[in-house]
């Protein structure tokens, strides 16, 4: 997304076309002369999504641990404040308040967009689906665009009437955390990035099952492409972030906004 666009909400959202979908033939290549490699990505079973999540479950909790340990045990997540920016009280405040502000911000939206003014003949929608049909981009080559400059100031109206409503609620969330000790105020910045490594750890270990077990062969859609968990980690990561991108796309979830 455009920097010039990233200042409004307007989610896209799914297409009927999405639904009932089981799967579909994705062609591999490295960008050489020799013909590409296909694959059948197969929507994968209510067993295998659990024991994916079950692995993926054993290397999030692992790095949990950590956070349990002796403070020694944490230097090395304390080396990689400075290098994420995290490097005053101000930043570590930033840092801490995010969820919580971004959990506001999500219910502001929803409740923003079902007031009369947004919500009567489905106005806000239609906005949203007006811009990311094609207008974004006319706006970004071309600001002063009649049609696309209309619904930007809209959409714009809408993200800052969102904003302004999270102001207190801001405020409460920052004095909170201003109230913790420098020490004790870094702990808890340490704390959160090692939860943030286990939340990545539990994403790349689900991820690998996720592509061990939906990847099949062409010919044979029962047959698994894959003959271990152990050579999908060894795959090319461009290869790899092909495959995943292309089955979450085929499997997008029904609720809107969750990850």
């Amino acid at each position: 997304m455009s920097e010039k666009t990233d200042n409004v909400i307007a989610p896209k959202r799914r297409r009927l076309s999405d639904l009932y979908l089981v799967g579909r033939e994705l062609e591999l290549n490295d960008g050489g002369s020799e013909p590409g490699i296909s694959v059948y990505l197969q929507k994968i079973s209510p067993i295998e999504q659990r024991d994916a999540a079950d692995c993926a479950t054993k290397a999030r909790a692992s790095l949990l641990a950590i956070k349990n340990s002796p403070i020694e045990n944490k230097v090395l997540y304390e080396d990689q404040l400075e290098d994420m920016g995290l490097d005053s009280r101000e930043s570590y405040i930033d840092f801490l308040s995010a969820n919580r502000i971004e959990e506001l911000r999500l219910s502001a939206e929803q409740r923003i967009a079902e007031e009369d003014e947004w919500s009567k003949n489905d106005y806000l929608h239609s906005l949203q689906e007006a811009w990311n049909s094609g207008l974004s981009d006319s706006w970004v080559v071309n600001d002063e665009d009649e049609e696309a400059n209309r619904v930007y100031l809209e959409l714009k109206r809408y993200t800052d009437i969102v904003e302004d409503s999270l102001s207190n609620d801001k405020k409460d969330i920052y004095a909170e955390f201003d109230l913790i000790e420098g020490t004790d105020l870094k702990n808890k910045v340490v704390d959160k990035v090692i939860e943030m490594e286990a939340d990545f750890a539990w994403m790349n270990e689900f991820s690998f099952y996720q592509a061990f077990y939906a990847t099949r062969e062409v010919d044979d859609h029962n047959v698994r492409y894959f003959t271990s968990i152990d050579e999908v980690k060894t795959i090319d990561t461009r290869v790899l972030t092909e495959i995943i991108s292309n089955y979450r796309e085929m499997t997008v979830e029904g609720v809107e906004g969750k990850d």
